[in-house]
């Protein structure tokens, strides 16, 4: 496990939004892009390990660690929001 510091928040990107099936708008230049919460930051309040967040694409400090592919935020600013359904559950991925 890596603990970040401070407002930090380490995200696992994952599949773009098209590929699990959300529609984007033809109209929109950059779709969105998903990952899930790996580490935060103490300062962090609106985020937990776990979270599955969207955030603007081209976003975030790409790094490597142990082969494994990161995004790094300075803060919980860079994030959108967390993606639930209706019910306050995370969605189902479509395979």
């Amino acid at each position: 496990m890596i603990q970040v510091k401070g407002k930090k928040v380490l995200v696992t990107p994952q599949p773009t939004l098209s590929e699990i099936g959300i529609d984007i708008p033809d109209g929109s230049k950059k779709a969105p892009s998903l990952g899930h919460v790996y580490s935060v930051g103490p300062e962090v309040n609106d985020y937990k390990v776990g979270d599955r967040v969207l955030f603007p694409s081209g976003t975030g400090q790409e790094i490597q660690i142990d082969g494994a592919d990161f995004l790094l935020f300075q803060d919980e600013l860079g994030l959108i929001g967390i993606i639930t359904e209706e019910n306050g559950q995370e969605p189902v991925q479509k395979n």
